[in-house]
């Protein structure tokens, strides 16, 4: 039976007391080697005493033991796996980004390098967090989006940026950071020049990337004959060549698109759905979620996030 009662004396040069005259310790008391290697990160070392109360035969436990033991115990093994994630990235100074780079201006690759403004985003993103950017690429966009869906952690990356909307079936498994307003829109030749809306669709051959949020709107339609693409490039390639009338895109690559060739190539005015990108990671990922959250609040308020857009768009 563990038991702790104060101990009030004067003060003795061979033990330590505390203000409300409490002993803390006194020559004899052991310090374990665990503790002495401070295994579990604690900034202090528990001292406690095994010292036996005269004629009650009871050992005596100081609080301070008790208290730092039962964190120790809570930390060792009550601790969610989710905060060791966080932690791990911290300790080893890198983020690793997963990304498809097929959608200029967001994410593309030039002569070997990565650039575009999420590119941008992800190291502003880490270097708010303290540690550097890792990008890792998946050339399908398709499998990365299954990966987000289906929420299972990776070893290969800690989070996606890859201008993914946030949607419900993404964040069933998911959880995602907002950081970019975007939209979906259409985009035509001079041929398709009646196509101004989702419903002048119908009977059109319309490109559209695989796993995107638009070619999951314009596979649901009737009437459409739906030209797959493994990322937006291909997807401009295939209305460029004449293989589909029409291409629904997200609004960045579409005005990009229209601004290299504005005599081809054109929009409507607005988009017809609006839509965010998100920072995405699995859900269990929480603390992670929070650091990624407070750090793009924190590009928020200074600028950084209106800066990127500003030099992009």
């Amino acid at each position: 039976m563990l038991d702790w009662v104060p101990k009030r004396a004067p003060f003795e040069k061979s033990g330590r007391w505390n203000s409300a005259g409490d002993e803390l310790s006194r020559p004899g008391s052991i310090v374990p080697e665990n503790l002495k290697n401070n295994e579990f990160g604690l900034a202090a070392i528990l001292w406690f005493d095994t010292g036996i109360r005269q004629g009650e035969g009871k050992l005596r436990v100081t609080p301070i033991f008790i208290v730092l033991a039962a964190t120790i115990l809570t930390s060792a093994i009550g601790r969610p796996a989710w905060a060791d994630h966080a932690e791990r990235i911290r300790d080893a100074g890198v983020l690793r980004i997963a990304t498809n780079p097929g959608m200029e201006p967001m994410e593309y690759q030039q002569n070997g390098n990565l650039l575009g403004y999420d590119i941008d985003m992800g190291n502003a993103l880490a270097e708010h967090m303290g540690v550097r950017a890792e990008w890792v690429i998946y050339e399908n966009l398709d499998e990365l989006v299954t990966l987000i869906e289906d929420g299972t952690s990776r070893d290969d990356f800690d989070i996606t940026i890859s201008a993914m909307g946030i949607n419900e079936k993404r964040t069933q498994r998911s959880i995602a950071v907002p950081y970019f307003k975007s939209g979906l829109t259409i985009l035509t030749t001079n041929s398709a020049a009646d196509v101004a809306t989702l419903e002048d669709l119908a009977g059109k051959r319309v490109a559209a990337v695989l796993g995107s949020t638009e070619h999951d709107v314009v596979r649901r339609m009737r009437n459409v004959t739906v030209v797959d693409a493994r990322n937006y490039g291909e997807c401009l390639g295939l209305l460029n060549t004449g293989n589909a009338q029409v291409a629904v895109l997200d609004v960045p690559v579409a005005l990009l698109a229209v601004k290299r060739d504005p005599v081809s190539l054109r929009v409507p005015e607005s988009p017809f759905e609006v839509e965010w990108y998100g920072i995405y990671m699995p859900k269990d990922e929480k603390h992670l979620f929070q650091e990624i959250r407070s750090a793009i609040q924190m590009m928020r308020r200074d600028g950084t996030l209106e800066q990127l857009r500003a030099g992009w768009f």
